[in-house]
């Protein structure tokens, strides 16, 4: 099986994957400071940092199911990033909850809550949609190939997403003394990278791995 040409197949040019990566290392470099000086309520739910989170999400999404119908439905790598994507833009608007807004306080927009039957089946529904895709992301991985690349793996785009995992997770507990303000805003900035590496992740796959037709 021959890999995709990136030239031919992926919609990005060349020079992306270099951008991309002095952008990944810039922002996390960057993020404790912008934590301390971005006004908090840009932070909070429906606010500018969360709707930007929904919009690269929407973006993987939207990217890999417009490749995935091109190639008429073929490339199944394709739509499993997408339902990836879909879902963990699902989760990010709480799976609807940031729509349904009954008032605001001092900390944000309040939401109306879920009924107990109401989160069962969510949270039901959900499980079993993760494990679908995980199913499916296992088969359809070549992960003999992919594995196989060694230091030619993206392990910018991997290093910047664990780093930026753990300084949101230092933000969410407030952990080393941050406060509440100033811990939200980390966590907030920090998950902006973990997408944006997981979009970046997505793009390398489809640039090296995709292929016309998949078994």
């Amino acid at each position: 099986m021959n890999y995709v040409s990136r030239r031919s197949r992926f919609p990005f040019p060349p020079f992306f994957f270099r951008l991309a990566k002095l952008i990944a290392i810039g922002y996390l470099l960057a993020v404790y400071p912008l934590a301390r000086i971005i006004p908090y309520e840009m932070t909070w739910e429906n606010g500018p940092i969360e709707n930007f989170q929904v919009l690269l999400l929407m973006v993987g999404a939207l990217i890999n199911w417009r490749l995935y119908k091109n190639f008429a439905g073929t490339v199944k790598m394709y739509l499993w990033q997408a339902v990836f994507f879909a879902v963990l833009t699902a989760r990010e608007l709480s799976w609807g909850q940031v729509f349904l807004v009954v008032g605001a306080k001092k900390d944000g927009p309040i939401f109306q809550e879920f009924g107990p039957n109401q989160k069962l089946i969510i949270h039901g529904l959900v499980g079993l949609l993760i494990l679908w895709l995980l199913v499916n992301l296992i088969r359809w991985v070549p992960w003999k190939r992919l594995l196989s690349q060694g230091r030619e793996l993206p392990w910018c785009f991997l290093s910047v997403i664990l780093a930026s995992v753990f300084l949101a997770y230092i933000g969410e507990k407030g952990l080393l003394g941050l406060g509440h303000k100033v811990g939200q805003s980390l966590e907030e900035l920090s998950e902006v990278n973990v997408y944006f590496g997981l979009c970046c992740l997505s793009a390398w796959y489809n640039a090296h791995f995709c292929q016309d037709r998949e078994r």
